[in-house]
């Protein structure tokens, strides 16, 4: 990788590859947990596609990869939500976890050769997580004034 790679200026290409090769591990493994979470619906895996895009986020910042690490951001913050039970299963959940996994192969290939901005699919997944979060906010921001209403 270290041959072929054309980091954007000030991203460390030590922290980068490391960065790369981690996060390749991690898609591997969310390949795997994907077709699991689909069809079982099981918690404690949908927990571990969590802390995978925890990792996407935390080594991704740091590695100033950070239209990864924003897209992983928002999908973390959204499976928090449910995992804390705060959030409903949103019909969109499974579709959003696959199509951020598919993406950020394109996304590592475009952050090895200096690409540092968000293409539109990025984009659009980010803003579908936070929308569906954000819409679970404002619900139980209006449940809590119903329920403070009526007492």
């Amino acid at each position: 990788m270290a041959l072929t790679a054309q980091f954007a200026d000030g991203i460390d290409p030590d922290i980068a590859e490391v960065f790369i090769e981690e996060a390749n591990e991690v898609l591997g493994e969310l390949q795997q947990l994907l077709p699991q979470w689909d069809s079982q619906g099981n918690p404690e895996v949908l927990a571990i596609i969590r802390r995978h895009f925890h990792t996407l986020k935390g080594s991704g910042y740091m590695a100033g990869a950070n239209v990864i690490a924003d897209l992983a951001k928002a999908v973390e913050y959204l499976l928090n939500k449910v995992l804390e039970g705060n959030l409903a299963v949103p019909v969109q959940l499974s579709r959003l976890i696959s199509d951020s996994t598919q993406l950020t192969p394109d996304l590592l290939t475009h952050f090895t050769v200096g690409g540092m901005d968000a293409n539109a699919h990025a984009t659009e997944l980010t803003e579908t997580a936070t929308r569906l979060l954000e819409t679970e906010t404002e619900t139980e921001t209006e449940t809590e004034t119903e329920t403070e209403t009526e007492t």
